[in-house]
């Protein structure tokens, strides 16, 4: 007996390859009429528990293929060697819950099977993340001053491939692609780096080992500018077999949230950064782990590539392109900053090899350059190119220690240190190029803004994007006319375009408040955040923060609600911010053009299931101060709407806020002020799904029976015993 669970849906239709493809190769005969091949809806489906109860015997057929009796017929499975891979078609499968309110997010959706969310179990990635800081914490040690680490294995013996011909191959069709003049002057180019890295210890010279664990990786250069960086790929792999970075945890990710460092980079009136060189190589791999970063290279690039001119290396340190690397670095850092007391929490303001400090004078910034060359040389590891717009101490760095340009990228954004703005540049393409979506989807991407500062630039591109994503078509087929000449006029926009944002945005010592303004409209809903900082009579607005989003189609939404959505995601992003910026705040204020949505806040009427379920989120957070704003004095109205580059730079609205906000609180609107009321919060209905297992007795025993007629009789003669014993209890 199976029990089972029924569903309205179990997966989309699936297509089996029809008999006409493989007649020609297997001996079918008399079961060839009894075949389903055509698409069909799977109408049950059979976990792993019971899947082999239904086999009776299997026959192979033809090589890798197999005729299978099940109780329940026939079946073919298995490989058909003969059949064009031209013809496979590749099948997938998808399971979708549908609610009748709103279509959820990506990952809304992922948290419904997400088993952090049911509070169950354990989350198996954390787990994971435990495991590999628990394998670090034994491993790590210090030789000669430089710290030294083993790879995170999943496994003690990992059943990992040499990778010998993979690497070999890819070394093989590297130098094909060298054989032109400008080819060959990049492989000594790709030499010269390799034979460097060879004096500086990184690599060394290996031979091949005989019955021990051993793997090749492949590489290929990339080229930028005047500078060449070899890439070594730990995810090839061989039909059937591991690559080097399925056998290794992930580790922790301890990198800070990129847009909180940049705020923090925005607080400080005199920040210091560096960059800590060649990080990842600064950080030794155990002997016994090197086998595994061996590489094929030539003895001789003057020499054709054959066995006799073939040379293996190996890594001495951590290698950049392995998926545990970047955790070893963040925990190597870690563990060293750990020594020296005072230091902890500038890790929080490391980005990978990016060092951030803040200093409150001139004076500050060079002893901080002199501590920081310190504490990172115990751990062998090299801080270099200091850039600050402290003048004075930036003329005491040595100039191998500094950066001279005074137009640098900070965290991926431009900063004029000399005038003391970020610099935010739109992207630009050939007006005559063949546009398709992967390139404005790349055209998109590259317009790099973790803050949001200029978020009203890409509302009218976010909506292009998201008609094209309704469209089938492949992802380098040219656009449909009406939608090229859409994305023209856009690009006709960011010609030329940058904007500069002041960086410092506040005062310091003083008292800060938070001021989140949210709107919506049929297609969008925005939160923009601003810093109100107040000293003596002096107030500074700055914008800090903007977050937009675009409604999907599947959304049928009201105003109202896309308002409430608005009033959530402004929540959530004032927490955010609070939690990023590491300043105390005096006051937080949510303001909103929504007189309706924020009546809802404090009404003790029942609302419907979607309206109910944010409300009790927003209802949460006693410490916000909810207020009224008119439409035209709200900045987040620009977020929604959109905005052309030109148009954003000139509007002041935007970028700090009602003029009122800069006058003292009397002057502010108040119309409209809601605090939640802690009372209300007492008693909180939550709506619940459970399931329940019945786990009565059975009277009758189903599989005593042959047919539905005999339990049918059965079943009549138990109902008139219930009933004459109940009519005798009844008399009595």
């Amino acid at each position: 007996m199976i029990e089972l669970l029924s569903i309205n849906k179990i997966a989309n239709e699936l297509r089996s390859v029809t008999i006409n493809e493989i007649c020609g190769h297997l001996k079918l005969k008399d079961i060839k009429n009894n075949l389903v091949t055509n698409y069909g809806k799977p109408d049950l489906l059979i976990g792993v528990k019971d899947f082999w109860r239904f086999f009776i015997k299997k026959t192979e057929i033809s090589k890798g293929c197999y005729l299978v009796n099940t109780t329940i017929g026939s079946v073919i499975c298995g490989e058909n060697q003969k059949i064009s891979l031209e013809k496979t078609i590749p099948v997938q499968t998808h399971v979708v819950v549908k609610s009748f309110e709103e279509m959820p997010s990506e990952s809304e959706i992922k948290s419904w099977w997400d088993l952090q969310s049911i509070g169950i179990t354990e989350n198996p990635e954390e787990n994971e993340d435990e495991t590999a800081q628990e394998l670090f914490n034994k491993s790590i040690r210090q030789v000669d001053g430089r710290y030294r680490v083993k790879w995170l294995w999943k496994d003690e013996i990992p059943d990992l491939p040499t990778n010998y011909g993979i690497a070999y191959k890819c070394l093989e069709s590297l130098l094909n692609r060298l054989q032109n003049e400008q080819g060959l002057e990049n492989l000594k180019r790709i030499d010269k780096t390799i034979q460097d890295q060879l004096k500086l210890g990184i690599i060394e010279e290996a031979f091949k080992s005989k019955g021990e664990l051993e793997h090749y990786l492949p590489h290929r250069p990339v080229f930028k500018d005047d500078k060449i960086r070899e890439v070594y790929n730990a995810s090839a792999r061989s039909k059937g077999h591991k690559s080097l970075n399925d056998c290794l945890f992930r580790g922790p990710l301890k990198l800070p949230d990129l847009a909180g460092m940049i705020m923090r980079f925005r607080l400080s009136k005199f920040p210091l950064l560096a960059d800590i060189e060649k990080a990842f190589l600064q950080i030794e791999l155990e002997e016994v782990d090197r086998e595994v970063t061996k590489f094929l290279w030539l003895k001789d690039i003057n020499k054709p590539l054959k066995y006799d001119n073939l040379i293996i290396y190996r890594f001495t340190r951590v290698a950049f392109g392995i998926i545990c690397s970047p955790s070893l670095l963040a925990m190597t850092i870690e563990h060293h900053l750990n020594k020296f007391p005072g230091y902890e929490k500038l890790f929080k303001n490391i980005y990978v090899d990016n060092v951030f400090i803040d200093c409150s004078s001139e004076e500050e910034v060079f002893e901080k350059y002199i501590d920081l060359k310190k504490v990172f040389s115990e751990g062998k590891m090299n801080l270099r190119e200091f850039v600050t717009n402290a003048r004075k101490a930036l003329e005491k760095i040595p100039e191998i220690d500094k950066l001279t340009d005074l137009n640098q990228k900070v965290l991926g954004i431009s900063w004029d240190i000399k005038m003391d703005n970020l610099e935010i540049k739109f992207p630009c393409s050939n007006l005559e190029d063949k546009f398709t979506r992967r390139k404005v989807l790349e055209l998109m991407a590259s317009l790099f803004d973790p803050l949001g500062l200029v978020s009203p630039c890409l509302v009218n591109p976010k909506l292009l994007f998201q008609k094209l994503w309704d469209k089938p078509k492949n992802w380098d087929e040219e656009l449909e006319i009406t939608h090229s000449n859409e994305w023209i006029n856009i690009l006709k926009s960011w010609i030329n375009q940058k904007i500069n944002v002041q960086r410092l945005v506040i005062f310091k010592k003083c008292k800060y408040q938070l001021h989140v303004f949210v709107d919506a409209n049929k297609d969008t809903y925005a939160a923009v955040i601003y810093l109100r900082s107040k000293k003596n009579d002096n107030v500074k607005v700055s914008l800090i923060y903007s977050r937009n989003r675009i409604r999907s189609k599947k959304q049928n939404l009201t105003i109202p609600r896309m308002e409430l959505l608005a009033l959530l995601i402004g929540t959530r992003a004032i927490k955010f911010v609070e939690k990023e910026l590491q300043i105390e705040i005096e006051k937080k204020f949510i303001w909103s053009d929504a007189k309706v949505v924020l009546l809802w806040l404090n009404t003790k009427e029942k609302q419907p299931r979607f309206v109910e379920n944010r409300l009790t989120e927003i209802r949460k957070n006693t410490d916000f101060i909810f207020k009224y704003v008119p439409t035209d004095e709200n900045p987040s109205d620009v977020c929604t709407r959109g905005s052309t580059p030109e148009e954003l730079r000139l509007n002041d609205l935007w970028w700090n806020g009602p003029i009122w906000l800069s006058k003292v609180e009397e002057n502010w609107p108040n119309d409209l002020e809601i605090k939640i009321e802690i009372k209300s919060l007492d008693i909180c209905e939550t709506p619940i799904t459970m399931s329940i297992k019945n786990t009565g007795i059975n009277l009758i025993k189903f599989e005593r029976f042959s047919n539905w007629q005999k339990t049918n009789q059965s079943h009549n003669y138990y109902v008139e015993i219930f009933k004459k014993k109940i009519q005798i209890n009844f008399e009595k």
